[in-house]
């Protein structure tokens, strides 16, 4: 190896050192006693925002550097009695007023005769390190005031959850589980909260550790001699050096809020579902009282000119019958006074009309009237009983009537198709709403009648036990399954095809029963037919009748 010889090793240092002067991050800088720059490294330029290095040379340090230049006067009387700062912090300024963080190391530097000549040092640019420096405390402030609880634990030994060590906690903390911050720290997770493996709790905090990846667990149940019981929601995320943090808070009264709030929503669904119960139910008693009024007047209007038909079908069938008689008389006459060559032109003209056919169809005429105007007329009377406008009022009743007018008005759903079996028992009048129970049974034996494909039978039983009655109605119809007998006596609810039918009926059936004091059940199965029985008290309770 050449020897190098001692002025080139100077040279060689020179340069070594005037490259670090030039290219340096730091800012070097030497001023005098009066506070004049002397000395600056080029970093000063884009550290205070200068156009050239120049413009340093002879300003005053104070007022050049200085965001406030009194700042100075503090720095040297420092320097003063240390003769040397190390990371001293400044308030500094750019060319443009803007104010930044720094740092400073400076010395006093002397002559050969070691008089003070001046000032030497680096200033460092600490803007970023000043914000993080202020956030970390901030977030120190944060742990420290949160409401939250907070552990830090730190795994000495990754393949090993028992050894999660508690390295700091917050007040909160103890706050939160009663514990004195002072008892846990340096302690492990499970000498500090022994119940919490059989949770799995050091066992996932440990895998947050290894994972690096944060969880959340809800609904934590614990308490001991020490701890607080109550419920936790905890929040574990890692953090550097094989720690990982735990923030926590006691839901518990949240908790009890929630299931509150819940009781309420529930109470409040069903006070909702009842609401529209009854809107509903309002809305066809509305459209009921309307076609009952309706109904009422078609009903009157017929009621008069019915009354005159049915007036007048028994003198005009007795005028008939006279003038059959006289006819009779006049066959009579001609046929002993041997007449019939003399009127046979007469006998020719009933021979064309065919006298005795036309005699029996005018009975069978008059026999029709007959029977259709009583048709009518009961029709008119049943129809009666259901618009017959009410106060909700309790009447005594007999409900063998509200049945019969109910089959009438069915009349043509059952004709030549379904047969009615009646075993009406000896009952009493009852204390009832009739117009109420007559929807009743209009719901039940339409619902029947519905039921049964092509021909088939329903059995109308009534009996007493002389407290109460009851009323059997059993069909032969198709029947249904326990699910759905479960929901029949649900608002809307319905097996029938959209537009067939609202759900209703049987809804209101089973309201209008229940304000009567009564029982409506049912029993079927599939292909088995439908049996509904109800029962009535015969007196109604005094608050039932108010």
């Amino acid at each position: 190896m050449k020897k190098i010889k001692p002025f080139e090793a100077i040279k060689k240092d020179r340069k070594v050192y005037r490259n670090i002067f030039e290219n340096m991050v730091e800012v070097l800088y030497r001023a005098d006693n009066e506070g004049r720059i002397t000395l600056i490294s080029p970093s000063a330029v884009t550290m205070f925002g200068f156009s050239k290095l120049e413009d340093f040379i002879g300003r005053n340090i104070a007022e050049t550097f200085y965001y406030k230049p009194e700042d100075r006067t503090v720095f040297l009387k420092k320097l003063d009695q240390e003769n040397k700062v190390v990371n001293y912090p400044l308030l500094l300024k750019k060319k443009d007023g803007t104010m930044f963080h720094g740092k400073t190391t400076s010395y006093f530097i002397y002559d050969e005769e070691c008089n003070h000549v001046g000032v030497e040092g680096i200033i460092m640019d600490t803007s970023e390190q000043f914000l993080a420096e202020q956030a970390l405390q901030q977030a120190g402030d944060i742990v420290n005031n949160t409401q939250l609880g907070i552990y830090i634990y730190k795994l000495e030994s990754l393949d090993d959850d028992r050894t999660l060590t508690m390295i700091a906690a917050n007040p909160a903390s103890e706050k939160l589980t009663g514990v004195p911050v002072t008892e846990v720290i340096g302690k492990t997770l499970d000498e500090n909260f022994p119940g919490l493996r059989e949770k799995g709790i050091p066992q996932k905090y440990a895998e947050v550790v290894r994972t690096q990846n944060p969880i959340e667990i809800e609904n934590i149940y614990y308490g001991d001699n020490r701890v607080v019981e109550a419920a936790y929601s905890v929040k574990a995320f890692p953090l550097p050096n094989m720690q990982v943090g735990v923030s926590f808070e006691n839901i518990m009264g949240r908790k009890k809020m929630e299931n509150e709030l819940i009781s309420k929503n529930r109470e409040l669904e069903k006070t909702l579902e009842k609401i529209n119960e009854i809107n509903t139910q309002l809305i066809l008693s509305e459209k009921m009282a309307s076609l009952g009024e309706i109904t009422a007047g078609v009903a009157h209007e017929i009621k008069n000119p019915l009354n005159f038909i049915t007036g007048n079908i028994e003198p005009l069938k007795r005028d008939v019958a006279d003038i059959f008689e006289i006819l009779e008389k006049y066959e009579g006459l001609v046929t002993d006074l041997q007449l019939k060559k003399v009127l046979e032109g007469i006998e020719n003209i009933k021979s064309e009309m065919d006298f005795d056919l036309l005699f029996n169809e005018i009975q069978k005429l008059m026999e029709g009237i007959s029977d259709g105007a009583n048709r009518m007329r009961e029709i008119v009377k049943s129809l009666g009983s259901f618009t017959r406008k009410g106060d909700d009022s309790f009447v005594t009743h007999n409900i063998h009537q509200g049945i019969e007018s109910t089959l009438i008005l069915l009349g043509n759903k059952t004709k030549d198709r379904i047969t009615i079996h009646k075993e009406f028992g000896q009952i009493s009048d009852i204390e009832c709403q009739p117009e109420k129970l007559n929807q009743v049974f209009m719901n039940l034996l339409s619902n029947a009648i519905q039921a049964i494909e092509g021909k088939g039978d329903i059995y109308i039983k009534t009996g007493s036990d002389g407290e109460n009655l009851s009323i059997t109605i059993r069909d032969t119809g198709l029947g249904m399954s326990k699910d759905v007998q479960k929901r029949i006596f649900e608002p809307f609810f319905t097996t029938k095809e959209l537009g067939k039918g609202t759900g209703l009926g049987l809804s209101i059936s089973f309201t209008i029963i229940e304000q009567h004091g009564g029982t409506i059940i049912v029993k079927s199965g599939p292909s088995k037919g439908t049996e509904f029985t109800i029962t009535l008290p015969i007196r109604q309770a005094d608050d039932q009748r108010k």
